[in-house]
């Protein structure tokens, strides 16, 4: 879900979580003019949790990493594979579809020397595999997409150059190699491989350094720079690796990412020139004028946005109320969607109704299916009045139960908290009353993950940013299983259709065919509340070269791509 790569990660956009900047606690924050140190903005609120390049379900928020760690497959925004900055060279696939040979360009090496091997991409490989037994001490986010760890049926090193991946049955190719063989980034086995055949132990060892980012593990990369200071809640400050093997080098010296509190530092700092790549939020678009030294242009994630309904019937206050339809869609009926683009985003938004993305251009969207749940409170109310609820001071009411509950929302973004405002005069109007609960990013990821009965509906304020699943087919995401489901939305009918997208072949027409009918079952059955996607306007000095020209929608900007001159 949320991943920070290059110089300003996606997967912060992915959240619709500003990226502000102050700078104040950063050694380095200096004029935009200085040569050597480039400062960038966090999310407000957000910071790094997690380091390992395989990340957990309670680390998916607040990751960073990329700048020390080189992806096995580099994607494009046209979400085609770039292999000039990958690990990889090329893929080949033989006749039935279903062995894989994922060939190591020999350049890439490890800052000590060694080179980057098959046994390398063998062990991170293992590693996700171990994460997804019965009794591991942590599972990895994201688990099941791509059907990770479970279709590959052997993994093997041909030789140290190349790696072997026969999956189950014949698969689409393009599916397996976006979201499966995708998931997996290349750490040296000869640092992290402590536990050797004791996978829970290899695991907990993980676990206790994945969150100490200056522990001497991570001193051995293969990315463009290399930590060196960690000051929590301030900045993490990285240089560059002089050993690192792509192209090309990077000439910034520092580069330092800084904590951030609010929006209003964030534009205070971006005005004196203290932070070079920070991004407008939307409350403060129209005072854009004032940063006459910027670039300022917005870019969308390849995901959607949405709200995250409880499913369990552990949920406080209505229980199991969301595993009826009727009900999301009474809920979904009280989203103003239009209201939403034009009154908290200038316009600049797109409607969300199902998971595929519209936006940046996303060739697998279906442009024929309409919303079938435009806004209509008074269509809501009907639906729940057919369902045997009433209205009692102005909460609709069945028995001994109320439409009354938490509205768990991240905090640190006015736009959010607006929109969250808006949600709740609306939803008010169908008789359902929600009380917002505002908390910082981190802890609400925590309450999603960790504890079905604290919490009933939850808006981190974004939603998926398909990385590593850069085929949008909800695997990992809305199937049963999934990695990253703390809704706890379960459906049959979803599976299979995700299932016969992903691992049956056929003809392009085939596969589209099936495709669609995922996409508007996924917009009928409403496995979570579909809220407008939006992008995030990025601010970037006019001292800063290379970043929006080399900038993927994915994945970001790779950060040895950005030069500062004037």
């Amino acid at each position: 879900m949320t991943r920070t790569r290059g110089a300003i990660g996606a997967a912060l956009a992915a959240l619709a979580l500003v990226l502000v900047g102050c700078g104040s606690g950063s050694p380095a924050a200096q004029s935009s003019s200085h040569p050597s140190v480039l400062n960038i903005a966090l999310g407000a609120q957000v910071q790094p949790v997690w380091w390992y390049p395989l990340w957990s379900t309670t680390a998916c928020g607040g990751t960073l990493f990329g700048m020390e760690y080189q992806d096995l497959l580099w994607f494009n925004s046209n979400g085609t594979i770039n292999y000039s900055q990958s690990v990889a060279k090329n893929i080949t696939v033989n006749k039935t579809d279903n062995v894989f040979d994922v060939h190591i360009n020999p350049i890439w090496h490890w800052s000590n020397g060694n080179p980057v091997t098959a046994n390398d991409v063998i062990f991170a490989f293992n590693v996700l595999k171990a994460s997804a037994g019965k009794g591991a001490p942590w599972a990895a986010c994201g688990l099941g997409i791509g059907n990770m760890p479970t279709e590959v049926k052997s993994i093997t090193a041909v030789n140290q150059d190349t790696v072997q991946i026969t999956t189950l049955g014949p698969v689409n190719p393009t599916w397996f190699e976006f979201n499966a063989i995708s998931q997996i980034t290349p750490v040296p086995k000869s640092v992290w491989d402590k536990y050797p055949n004791n996978w829970n132990q290899e695991l907990s060892y993980i676990k206790t350094v994945g969150g100490e980012p200056m522990n001497a593990n991570f001193k051995v990369i293969d990315g463009p720079y290399k930590l060196v200071k960690a000051v929590t809640d301030q900045y993490w400050e990285f240089q560059i690796n002089p050993k690192f093997s792509g192209t090309p080098k990077p000439t910034i010296k520092t580069q330092i990412y800084n904590y951030e509190t609010s929006n209003s530092s964030e534009f205070a700092s971006l005005k004196k020139g203290n932070i070079q790549i920070g991004a407008i939020p939307f409350s403060l678009l129209n005072q854009a004028k004032q940063l006459p030294n910027y670039r300022v242009k917005p870019l969308f994630y390849p995901g959607f946005n949405y709200i995250q309904p409880n499913f369990s019937s552990k949920t406080q206050a209505i229980g199991g109320l969301f595993q009826q339809l009727y009900f999301r869609q009474a809920m979904q009926l009280g989203i103003d969607q239009p209201a939403i683009v034009q009154s908290m985003y200038h316009g600049y938004a797109y409607p969300v109704y199902n998971p595929v993305p519209e936006q940046p251009p996303n060739k697998f969207f279906d442009a024929s299916l309409k919303n079938p749940y435009p806004y209509n409170p008074n269509r809501g109310l009907k639906l729940l009045e057919s369902h045997g609820w009433h209205e009692v001071n102005g909460v609709m009411t069945r028995g001994s139960t109320q439409l009354k509950f938490t509205f768990l929302v991240a905090s640190g973004a006015q736009t959010q908290t607006n929109i969250a405002e808006l949600l709740k005069a609306d939803w008010a109007k169908e008789g359902i009353d929600v009380t917002i609960k505002e908390e910082p990013f981190t802890q609400v990821i925590a309450n999603g993950t960790q504890n079905a009965s604290q919490w009933t509906l939850m808006s981190w304020g974004g939603g998926w940013s398909y990385v590593p699943d850069y085929y949008p087919s909800g695997d990992g995401i809305l199937n049963s299983q999934a990695g990253f489901n703390p809704g706890g939305y379960d459906s049959a009918t979803m599976n299979h259709l995700i299932n016969i997208t992903t691992v049956e072949g056929g003809t392009p027409a085939q596969i589209k065919q099936r495709f669609d009918q995922y996409q508007k079952y996924a917009a009928e059955n409403l496995p979570v509340l579909y809220v407008p996607l939006a992008p995030t306007f990025y601010a970037v000095s006019s001292y800063v070269k290379g970043y929006y020209t080399n900038y993927s929608a994915y994945l970001g900007t790779p950060p040895n791509f950005i030069t500062i001159g004037q």
